[in-house]
């Protein structure tokens, strides 16, 4: 059975502090600490210059590579 991955480069801004600081006051404490702390979903997508690749990657899960190998081996 052939291995899933994925792969995606993300680019991170050079946020000055305050930046910074106006980010962290828009997220709870207890986000911090989970998986899928970019959350790139919602405000956490300001903080990068770009992401090249798969979006849900990042959020933990290539869905749509799991998606495409479920279909290929339902035939």
């Amino acid at each position: 059975m052939p291995s899933l991955c994925s792969s995606t480069l993300i680019l991170q801004k050079n946020l000055t502090d305050s930046e910074l600081t106006d980010y962290l006051a828009k997220i709870k404490t207890q986000t911090l600490l989970a998986y899928g702390v970019y959350q790139i979903e919602a405000d956490g997508l300001e903080l990068f210059e770009y992401i090249k690749g798969d979006r849900d990657s990042i959020m933990g899960l290539p869905v749509k590579d799991i998606i495409n190998y479920i279909r290929q081996y339902k035939k």
